[in-house]
């Protein structure tokens, strides 16, 4: 638990990979494009219909900015 704590959650490394999550993300974000989406599951709350928008996808379903950069470090520290 130190080593993860130490080499991957106090990690203050810029790593290349921020860079393409964040051009990722505002490429969705920006994106408006309508999908058919067939929900085997209990069914969403937000959603009430089958369509739905690329960037709401993103906006209610995705991890934030800070826990999907989280496991950039995580990965490089295991990959070592």
């Amino acid at each position: 638990m130190f080593t993860l704590e130490k080499k991957c959650l106090r990690d203050k490394t810029y790593y290349e990979q921020y860079d393409a999550i964040r051009c990722f993300r505002e490429s969705v974000k920006n994106n408006n494009t309508i999908l058919h989406i067939e929900d085997y599951g209990a069914g969403s709350k937000v959603f009430k219909t089958d369509e739905r928008c690329v960037s709401d996808i993103l906006k209610y379903n995705s991890s934030d900015k800070k826990s999907a950069e989280m496991f950039i470090p995580v990965t490089a520290t295991i990959l070592m």
